[in-house]
């Protein structure tokens, strides 16, 4: 299962999700077209799929990044940060179609609960750590720092560029 999912990655990667086709994915796990159909009713059930692997994969790392009292929780944030989204910049940069990636991935049920779940992470860590932001409202901060990362997502040409970024922004919004 997870070889599969991590092939329909690699399609959809290389043409987008508009223009991958179930049988292009088919042909690259070498399985017929019907078969992956009776496994995923659609496209998008499928990069919906792929999106839940990918977040699974960087979830346990997020998790362990943001439970090291011993580190500050700016570090642990962009350590965070760095597993649930740093590592794919560099591979939506390389398709052509990252945009369109992006865009079905934020559309998508399963992009919108992976959102809200890396935000659920970063709020446990909060109460868990007795921490308040600067402004005192720690959903102000979320919405603020949810709204950063997308626009990062959208505009940063590595993920190098990525963590500098999130860098600032966290040092604006955390002091």
């Amino acid at each position: 299962m997870t070889d599969r999912l991590q092939a329909a990655y690699s399609v959809f990667m290389k043409y987008g999700f508009r223009k991958t086709s179930m049988d292009d994915i088919a042909q690259e796990i070498g399985i017929s077209r019907q078969a992956l159909y009776n496994q995923y009713g659609s496209k998008q059930e499928l990069f919906d799929a792929v999106v839940v692997h990918m977040s699974t994969l960087s979830r346990t790392e997020a998790q362990k990044a943001l439970a090291q009292p011993d580190k500050p929780i700016q570090e642990r944030l962009i350590e965070a940060m760095d597993c649930r989204i740093g590592n794919h910049i560099d591979d939506l940069r390389t398709s052509p179609h990252s945009h369109e990636i992006i865009l079905a991935f934020e559309a998508g049920q399963s992009g919108k609960a992976v959102k809200e779940h890396s935000l659920n992470l970063i709020r446990e860590a909060f109460i868990r750590d007795g921490l308040t932001p600067p402004n005192g409202s720690l959903e102000d901060f979320l919405s603020t720092l949810k709204h950063v990362i997308e626009g990062l997502v959208h505009t940063v040409a590595s993920r190098e560029e990525f963590l500098q970024e999130l860098k600032k922004a966290i040092r604006v919004l955390l002091g």
